[in-house]
Order: structure tokens, then C-alpha cells, then sequence
């Protein structure tokens, strides 16, 4: 049996609803922000275009890309601009499979990515939707990567009282956005709140920064109290919503975010431009951590053993060693670390 959604997720998806449908009737274009981590999404959905790097700059950001990631695409495609490797793929292949095609694969998105918020971008990306999405993802990527060097340096505590503090210090990570919206060419970040609901620290700091690159940035606040939560489930779960708008009548009002709004720690939290690109640098030989399993980490003993051995090239062919820890031989070819 399907269980139904309780009331706090019910008023938080109406909010992001009612909110969507006020931007829209606004005159804006509008997209999900919480589901984009990569750029050529939309080679991959087709949707969003308007939120995706220009083909223009993302073959420029291509040309950088093997500088940073262990390309596993036969023929590195992206090079050849009139490839099928830029065209729409509506058969999009499996995360971490080449395509004998050529067409743009997943994987391809998160390496392309990783070139893409380095800082020597900002001489490569030129349109003003490359530049929003290249943003956003240097603090989406930061914050990912803020807690694992967080998490490292202060692990889980075995103390119930600690852990409890623990918990709530990363409570709602990573703190995703609802919407990226444009109009008259101007691009902004918005997150849909219900009643006085509130910004989570890792919100607010992606606002911040947003806002400090010069995107405008805000909460679309929804008001609404339903006279009846029993009937307000029922007409949910049915999907009967031009019914809870007329019951609910919303007000929406747009408030314009202010990091000195926010809580002192919220505050204190909000990086840097060097914060972030420190981080991120770091993160370069560590890895894009998307998916463990194929993260390279050119780890310490990949790098000892190729030293002593002097056969880093030979690590890659040879089959004694799993494919993992040939990948990280050639990474660290690549990176001059041996």
C-alpha cells in the first residue's frame, strides 16, 4: 500500500507548486534547480536548455577537460566540434558507458563539470546561463566537498549528547535551491518556503554567494493555512490541486535574500571567492566525487608504489592490477605527481 505523505511534506510541495506557478504567470522561465549537477544536461533530457552551458562554451570547456579527468569516451569525441557528441541523445547511455556513437554520456557531464568550475574558466565561459550554472555548481560542488573534509577531521562522535549536536550542525546538507529563474535575460535563485518556514545554513549559503556574483537571489514565500489537513490529503493524494488553490487561496510574495538577515553562524559559514577555489584545488587530486565507484582518487599508495617501481605507464596495461588502480597510474602521469 502506498503510504500517504504527511502533512509538513504535503504544505512544502504545495508551497514549491504555488510558487512555480506564480513565476510562470510572471513571465518567467523557470527550472528545477535541486535536480542540475552537471552541465549538457540538456544533450542528455533535452529540458532546461535555457539553464545549461551555451554549445559554445562547453566545447571551449571541453578543450580543458582532459588537463582534469581520465577520459573513457573511445575517440575523446568532445575535441570534434561537428561530432554527434553535441547533438540531443534521447536514448541517454548508462552513467559510466562509453558510447561507440559518440553521443553525450552522463559521464561525460560530471567530467566536463569538474573543468567547468575550475577558476581558468572564467576566461572560457561566455554566456550569462553558462556563467549562472557554472556558478551554482562551484558552491554546490564546495559544500559536497566542505563536508567531507569536515567529516574527516571531525568524525561521527560515539557521545549521544555530541552526536546529537553533530546532527543538527549538518542538518538538511546539502541544502539544495528549488528554482533557477530568468527573465529579460537576468537569472536568479530562488527557494520556495511555506508559512515562516526558514533558509537552512547550507541554503543560505549558497545564496550568499550566488548573490555576491550578482544574481539576484530570494525565498518565494506561500501562505496558506488549510481549514481541514484530513481533506487537504485526500484532495492531494487524488492530485486535485486547482482545488487546493481555491481552497487554500495562497498569498506569494518574492523577499529579496540578506545574508545579515541570517543567523550569526549562517553568517560565518558563507565562503570566500579564495574559500572556495582553495577547496576546490584541493579537491583536484582527490577526485569528482559523484559516484565512489568511479572516483579517482589518486590515493598516497599509487603514487609510493610508482615511485619505488618507476612503471606508472606499465600500470596501466598491466592486468595484474584492477582497473581502479590503473586509472589512478595514469591520473597521476597526467597530474606530474610522479
Amino acid at each position: 500500500m502506498m503510504r500517504k505523505p504527511n502533512i509538513p511534506k504535503i504544505y512544502g510541495n504545495l508551497g514549491e507548486l504555488f510558487a512555480l506557478d506564480s513565476l510562470l504567470k510572471s513571465g518567467h522561465t523557470v527550472c528545477r534547480a535541486d535536480g542540475i549537477v552537471s552541465v549538457g544536461h540538456s544533450f542528455i533530457t533535452n529540458k532546461y536548455a535555457d539553464f545549461d552551458f551555451s554549445l559554445a562554451d562547453l566545447q571551449k570547456t571541453a578543450t580543458t577537460c582532459p588537463k582534469h579527468s581520465l577520459c573513457r569516451v573511445h575517440g575523446m569525441p568532445c575535441q570534434n566540434r561537428k561530432a554527434t557528441f553535441y547533438r540531443y541523445n534521447p536514448d541517454a547511455p548508462d552513467m559510466y558507458i562509453p558510447t561507440k556513437d559518440g553521443l553525450f554520456t552522463h559521464f561525460c557531464g560530471h567530467k566536463l563539470t569538474y573543468a567547468a568550475i575550475q577558476e581558468e574558466s572564467d576566461g572560457l565561459v561566455k554566456d550569462e546561463r553558462s556563467r549562472l550554472l557554472r556558478d551554482y555548481l562551484r558552491i554546490h560542488i564546495y559544500i559536497q566537498s566542505f563536508y567531507d573534509e569536515s567529516a574527516k577531521a571531525h568524525p561521527y562522535p560515539t557521545n549521544p549528547i555530541e552526536q546529537k549536536v553533530w546532527r543538527k550542525y549538518w542538518d538538511n546538507h546539502p541544502g539544495k535551491l528549488d528554482f533557477f529563474a530568468a527573465k529579460d535575460g537576468k537569472y536568479m535563485c530562488l527557494d520556495a518556503k511555506v508559512n515562516s518556514s526558514a533558509l537552512s545554513k547550507w541554503q543560505a549559503m549558497r545564496l550568499a554567494w550566488m548573490q555576491s556574483l550578482g544574481y539576484r537571489c530570494g525565498v518565494v514565500r506561500v501562505c496558506f493555512k488549510a481549514p481541514d489537513n484530513d481533506k487537504l490529503t485526500e484532495q492531494y493524494t487524488g492530485r486535485a490541486f486547482d482545488e487546493i488553490a481555491a481552497t487554500l487561496n495562497p498569498t506569494i510574495v518574492f523577499e529579496e535574500f540578506d545574508i545579515n538577515q541570517q543567523p550569526e553562524d549562517y553568517q560565518k559559514l558563507t565562503p570566500s571567492r579564495m574559500d572556495v577555489f582553495s577547496l576546490l584545488k584541493k579537491r583536484a587530486f582527490h577526485g569528482f566525487d559523484l559516484n565512489a565507484e568511479y572516483n579517482y582518487i589518486v590515493s598516497d599508495d599509487v603514487i609510493a608504489y610508482a615511485k619505488e617501481s618507476k612503471k606508472a605507464k606499465v600500470l596501466a596495461t598491466e592486468n595484474t592490477f584492477s582497473s581502479y588502480f590503473r586509472a589512478e597510474a595514469i591520473m597521476a602521469v597526467n597530474w606530474n605527481l610522479i
